[in-house]
């Protein structure tokens, strides 16, 4: 229910700031702007890309769990795309996501509340069968 909610209430805000400040500072200004933080969302994507891969591969080669740098780096390209969308709401939420404190905090936010969901270890009962090579048959 909430996702709906959201759907509307989103670009209704989207609207009501695009007449706000577009008033305020005039329809070239709000072009210019709209224009500009475009590019820098396609900017951002373009690096950020290759930040989360190298990262990834840094955290995998070193044997650490891969799990905060493509999250910080999914995080970083949601930012990216909301900049490329034309909004003013958006683009503030993109700038957020942008910056690595912003991004880092809502991880460990993010990690403490699925911990917080979880009540005890997580156990995978099963049976196994050790099967030598010469035991296989074809």
């Amino acid at each position: 229910m909430w996702l709906l909610i959201a759907f509307v209430v989103w670009p209704l805000a989207e609207i009501a700031l695009f007449v706000e400040i577009g008033g305020r500072i005039g329809v070239p200004a709000t072009l210019l702007w709209v224009v500009a933080s475009a590019m820098l969302g396609v900017a951002a994507v373009r690096g950020l890309g290759a930040r989360t891969m190298a990262a990834t591969i840094a955290a995998i080669e070193g044997l650490r769990d891969p799990a905060r740098p493509i999250a910080e780096g999914t995080l970083g390209m949601l930012g990216a795309v909301l900049l490329i969308l034309p909004g003013f709401l958006s683009d503030a939420v993109g700038l957020a996501l942008l910056l690595p404190p912003v991004r880092a905090a809502l991880v460990a936010r993010l990690r403490r509340s699925r911990r917080e969901d979880r009540e005890g270890p997580v156990v995978i009962a099963t049976d196994y069968r050790d099967v030598s090579p010469r035991d296989r048959r074809p």
